[in-house]
């Protein structure tokens, strides 16, 4: 499912933190189209070169996915939702085009880089049987180790949920008792609760 709405509370007596933040993810993008079609049939044909040449933060939504964004917009405006005294939003395109779909009248949207995807690295510049084929060991590790575990040139969970620490001490510096909309990932998502459930490494 995309377009997922969260709600998180303060656990973390991270000083004072808004009122109600709401995370919602974006709507379903190309990537998660061709990981579907892949899925599917196992196929690495779906993973072309000219999708392969783009860096994941340039995926747009799909049609599925606009209509998912629009669909998540419509449930914040039906739930008395649709008004906020702070707007984030990645700047992955992906996430942009979901803060536009949602559709919230006179939304202002701060873009913070920190609320990016996880970055794949070298994992989402070749097929799922080259990745499989040439990091076999990279794969053992993130069998064991997920939370650790570091794509080539990317970024672990660790790595995610240090970023969001500094999104969290933005919004308890400036945003104490405030309501708080956030358009963001799939990851970056569960690093929030990560961080403010304190959850431990298991």
């Amino acid at each position: 499912m995309y377009s997922e709405i969260k709600y998180t509370k303060n656990r973390n007596n991270m000083g004072n933190m808004p009122k109600n933040l709401i995370l919602v993810r974006h709507g379903q993008s190309e990537g998660n189209a061709v990981q579907k079609e892949f899925e599917n049939s196992g196929d690495d044909r779906f993973f072309s070169e000219e999708f392969l040449s783009l860096h994941e933060s340039q995926y747009a939504l799909t049609e599925l996915g606009i209509e998912q964004a629009k669909k998540a917009g419509r449930w914040l405006i039906e739930n008395e939702l649709d008004s906020f005294d702070r707007y984030y939003v990645s700047n992955n395109v992906r996430a942009l085009q979901t803060a536009a779909y949602l559709g919230l009248k006179n939304a202002s949207w701060y873009n913070d880089f920190n609320l990016r995807e996880r970055d794949g690295g070298l994992f989402h510049t070749i097929t799922p049987s080259k990745r499989d084929e040439s990091y076999a060991d990279q794969q053992k590790f993130y069998n064991t180790q997920p939370f650790l575990f570091r794509p080539p040139q990317g970024e672990s969970i660790a790595d995610v949920c240090q970023r969001v620490q500094k999104v969290l001490e933005t919004l308890a510096r400036e945003c104490g008792g405030k309501n708080v909309i956030i358009v963001c990932h799939g990851h970056v998502m569960r690093t929030f609760r990560i961080v403010l459930e304190r959850m431990s490494l298991d």
